[in-house]
């Protein structure tokens, strides 16, 4: 079966041997492990597939947790490589829940279960499950393994059956792909559909844990931004799918992620990596309004100062705002996070990005790259060699290059032919902090 995995390579550019050998660039390429169908992925071997990319953590995470599993909501029709997908995650030791959905009777949506059964088996035989899950709502007796949920601000009695749920952890626990078949029964005792929403709601709410990656799968959207802010998302998302994607992300942990997918894009890699790396793939993030400011005197300077100094464990230099030639400056919510880029050499340059402690591992600082992306196609910006942070930016740019004491990383479609550039200016700038 197929495992992505990413390579590094070094490029030459330029007349400069010595800066040219030290430059790199990042491409994707596959990687194609001989192994049984039967057979699962040891994770060794994942890490071994994961190390160019600091992804590790996020595997080691899925790894040590307790019964983790995947949920994806498929709101489109399943394919042939929606279906080879799921074999991967199967082999990668991935547990997976499927769950149709967008569906207005219980007739239609067991067409569609079957469906899916058929095509996931059409690549192997015997590896799927179909489980019916009785969701239990208002109407059912309160029991002691019952809990509440939330749902547009009433208070809704809507959990698993324990018989169904049973019958969902046995499927999981014996390796099996599960799809699930929603229903609850009528104060007459008839069989109805359950909307989806309700019955994710549930399933997650009864589930020992959440999900450690949530995938909603839908080959009917064709654009994918890394990150999409639902606070300010240019996708236009109906009232209905906006608010379904932020009851998913209150009901999910902190450790959990949302994604956005084409029912056809790889799953493996960025279900096991900390941030989409495919072009069909988004993270999805409640976020936050991001204010751009074009100068620094519409700033509240105290806030901004103060920021920079707790992100930085640095106290700022007293001459700093008197030298700086900024581009554009980027704040995330009540200055929870700040960017700032300057015009240095006539190239946009990343001279701050700040996330503020307590709002760190919020998802706040994928918000604001994606918006800085989106404003400034191609950047550049430096980092001290022996920064922890610098996984964090080899993952997010398209080249780097060491040179004295900094690490110079870039991105866009212009970094090849302006790297050269980009590491000679960085090199002469002066020091902002004390």
């Amino acid at each position: 079966m197929i495992v992505v995995d990413s390579e590094m390579y070094s490029v030459n550019f330029g007349t400069n041997s010595a800066l040219s050998s030290s430059i790199h660039f990042n491409y994707i390429t596959p990687f194609l492990p001989k192994m049984s169908r039967a057979n699962i992925l040891p994770p060794a071997l994942l890490f071994h597939l994961l190390s160019p990319l600091p992804n590790q953590r996020t595997l080691n995470n899925f790894l040590n947790a307790n019964k983790p599993y995947v949920l994806i909501e498929l709101r489109s029709a399943a394919t042939n490589a929606f279906a080879k997908n799921i074999h991967l995650l199967r082999h990668a030791g991935i547990r997976t829940i499927i769950m149709p959905a967008g569906f207005s009777d219980w007739k239609e949506a067991r067409e569609a279960s079957s469906k899916i059964q058929d095509i996931i088996e059409q690549e192997e035989k015997g590896t799927t499950r179909i489980v019916e899950q009785d969701v239990w709502t208002q109407h059912k007796p309160k029991m002691k393994n019952l809990q509440s949920i939330e749902t547009q601000g009433k208070r809704t009695q809507a959990v698993c059956s324990t018989q169904s749920l049973d019958y969902i952890n046995n499927a999981l626990s014996g390796n099996y792909i599960t799809v699930l078949q929603p229903y609850t029964v009528s104060r007459s005792q008839a069989i109805q559909y359950i909307d989806s929403d309700t019955a994710i709601q549930a399933l997650i709410e009864t589930m020992e844990q959440p999900p450690m990656k949530y995938v909603i799968a839908d080959g009917t959207l064709t654009q994918f931004p890394k990150t999409v802010n639902l606070s300010m998302s240019s996708l236009n998302f109906d009232s209905a799918r906006t608010g379904h994607m932020k009851s998913l992300l209150s009901l999910l942990s902190k450790t959990s992620r949302l994604l956005l997918a084409h029912t056809d894009a790889h799953l493996v890699q960025n279900i096991l990596s900390d941030k989409p790396v495919s072009s069909y793939v988004s993270s999805i993030q409640n976020g936050m309004q991001i204010k751009e400011y074009t100068s620094i005197m519409t700033l509240n300077h105290n806030r901004l100062d103060a920021l920079l100094s707790e992100s930085f464990g640095k106290k700022l230099s007293t001459s700093y705002w008197d030298q700086l030639k900024v581009a554009k400056v980027l704040i995330a919510g009540d200055y929870q996070g700040a960017v700032i880029v300057l015009n240095e050499g006539g190239y946009m340059y990343l001279d701050k990005f700040a996330i503020g402690k307590a709002s760190q591992g919020s998802g706040i600082a994928e918000v604001l790259w994606a918006a800085m992306v989106e404003a400034f196609p191609d950047l550049y910006w430096r980092s001290r060699v022996d920064n922890p942070v610098n996984k964090w930016y080899f993952d997010r740019s398209d080249g780097h290059c060491a040179v004295s004491r900094w690490k110079v990383f870039c991105y866009g479609k212009k970094s090849a032919d302006l790297i050269s550039d980009y590491v000679k200016l960085a090199n002469n700038l002066s020091a902002s902090f004390e």
